[in-house]
C-alpha cells in the first residue's frame, strides 16, 4: 500500500510590521495576518499605526524596578516601553525621554539604536493585538541610503535579539520569518512608479526626502533605481541655527513652535517661547525669534537646494518630494524648482487611510513607510494565501477560491 503524502507544514507570520526610524519619531504600521482561510487574506486591511519618541536610554534593572513599583496609572505600551536583551536594559521612547534622560541620538547611526527601537515596537504590536509571548513576524524597515549597506549587519543582529528579550509584560520569543530593508524614499518611489506606469521608462526622476535629521535623494533612470545619497541637512539644522541666534531656547521647544508659526511667520505661535517676565521685553523676545526664523530659514533653503542641485542626475524631469520638512518648505521648493521646468509631485499623491493618521502621524511624515508597508504586505499576504490554498481539499474549478494575487488599492482612503 502506497504511503500517503502530506503537504509539509509551513510556518507563517502572525503579523506584518513596517518601521521608519525617524529622527523626530519612530513610525510603525502593523497588521495581523488572517490565517484562518484564504478569503480573509483578500479582505479589507485592518492595519493600524503608532509613533514612539526617538529617545533611548540604557538603564539598570534596579532603576526599572523602581519605576515599575512607583508608577501610578497604566500608560499605553508605546509610552511605557522598555526592553532587555543579554542583561542590557533599554528604555525606549516617551519613557526614555521623560524618566531616564534619554536623547534622540541624532549624531549616531540609525541602525545602532534600531535594535532596541524594533524590539520595543514589536512589544507594542504584541500588546495591541493581544498576541501570545511567542509569535512570528514579517518585518520591513527604512534606513537612510548612507546606512543602507548596514542592512546585512542589521538583519542577523535583529534576528538574534528578537529570539529572546524581556519586556514589561514578560519574556518575548519572536521569530523573524521575513525581513526587508529599504532605503528612505523607497516607499514613495514604489507608489509613484505604480501610479505613473510605463511613462517612467523614458524618464529620469528623483525622490527627495527631507526629514528632521536627514535629507536623502533616491534617483531612478528609465524605470530602474540607482544609487542614493544622504546628508545631514534635515530640519534640525535650521532649528539649531535659530537656537544659536537667540537666547535661552532649546531644540525641543523650538521645533514644534517653528512649524506652528508657519510661513509667513505668525508671532502668536511663538509667544510662549518668550523668556522675559516684562511684557515689553517679551514682545522684543518674540520679534527677535521671528527675525531669526526668517533669516535661518532663508539660509537653510539655500543650503538645501544647493545640495539637491549638486546631487540630481542629469536630465531629471520629475522630482517627488516627501517628508515633514519638505512639506514645511513646500512653497519655497515649488517656486524654486518650477522655474527649472521640473515636474513636481508631493508624497506620490498618496491618500493614506484616516485611521492611520493623527497629530504626530501626518500624511507627509507617514507616506514613505506607508508605501513600503503596502508593497511588503502585498508580498507577505500573497505568500500566506498561496500556503492556505494548498491546505484546502481539492475542489472543482467552479468551486475553487480565487488564486489571483492580492491587489492593493494604494489610493484608497477607506
Amino acid at each position: 500500500m502506497a504511503k500517503a503524502t502530506t503537504t509539509p507544514k509551513t510556518v507563517m507570520p502572525q503579523v506584518v510590521i513596517s518601521i521608519d526610524f525617524g529622527g523626530s519619531d519612530t513610525k510603525v504600521i502593523a497588521e495581523k495576518v488572517p490565517v484562518e482561510n484564504a478569503k480573509d487574506v483578500l479582505g479589507k486591511s485592518h492595519s493600524f499605526s503608532f509613533a514612539m519618541s526617538p529617545e533611548v536610554s540604557v538603564v539598570s534593572a534596579e532603576s526599572l524596578r523602581d519605576y515599575t513599583n512607583s508608577r501610578i496609572g497604566n500608560a499605553p505600551p508605546e509610552y511605557s516601553a522598555w526592553v532587555g536583551s543579554h542583561d542590557t536594559y533599554t528604555a525606549v521612547g516617551h519613557l526614555a525621554k521623560h524618566r531616564f534622560h534619554g536623547n534622540p541620538g541624532l549624531g549616531e547611526l540609525k541602525y545602532e539604536r534600531a535594535i532596541a527601537k524594533t524590539l520595543a515596537a514589536v512589544w507594542v504590536v504584541q500588546q495591541r493585538l493581544a498576541l501570545p509571548n511567542k509569535f512570528n513576524i514579517a518585518l520591513s524597515a527604512l534606513l537612510p541610503y548612507s546606512e543602507y549597506a548596514d542592512k546585512q549587519r542589521f538583519e542577523p543582529l535583529l534576528t538574534q535579539a528578537l529570539r529572546h528579550f524581556e519586556t514589561p509584560t514578560g519574556r518575548c520569543r519572536v521569530k523573524l520569518l521575513t525581513f526587508q530593508c529599504r532605503p528612505e524614499g523607497a516607499g514613495i518611489y514604489l507608489v509613484h512608479s505604480r501610479i505613473r506606469g510605463e511613462s517612467l521608462l523614458n524618464k529620469s526622476i528623483a525622490v527627495v526626502m527631507v526629514g528632521y535629521r536627514n535629507a536623502s535623494i533616491l534617483s531612478a533612470q528609465y524605470g530602474e533605481v540607482g544609487k542614493g545619497v544622504t546628508c545631514d541637512l534635515g530640519f534640525v539644522k535650521m532649528v539649531e541655527s535659530v537656537k544659536d541666534s537667540t537666547s535661552g531656547q532649546n531644540a525641543e521647544r523650538l521645533t514644534p513652535a517653528i512649524v506652528a508659526a508657519a510661513d509667513p511667520v505668525n508671532p502668536e505661535a511663538l509667544a510662549h517661547l518668550a523668556r522675559s517676565s516684562e511684557p515689553s521685553h517679551r514682545a522684543a523676545d518674540v520679534e527677535n525669534l521671528v527675525k531669526a526664523i526668517k533669516l535661518c530659514r532663508g539660509d537653510y533653503i539655500t543650503a538645501l537646494t544647493n545640495w539637491i542641485d549638486n546631487q540630481l542626475a542629469d536630465g531629471v524631469s520629475e522630482i517627488v518630494f516627501c517628508g515633514g520638512t519638505a512639506a514645511y518648505l513646500k512653497s519655497q521648493l515649488t517656486d524654486y524648482y518650477s522655474t527649472k521646468g521640473i515636474e513636481l509631485y508631493w508624497n506620490a499623491n498618496m491618500v493614506i487611510p484616516k485611521r492611520l493618521l493623527c497629530d504626530r502621524l501626518t500624511p507627509d511624515r507617514l507616506s514613505d513607510v506607508y508605501g513600503v508597508f503596502l508593497f511588503f504586505r502585498d508580498k507577505v499576504m500573497n505568500e500566506v494565501m498561496g500556503w492556505l490554498e494548498m491546505q484546502q481539499p481539492e475542489t472543482s474549478p467552479t468551486e475553487s477560491s480565487s488564486s489571483e494575487p492580492v491587489t492593493l488599492h494604494i489610493l484608497s482612503a477607506s
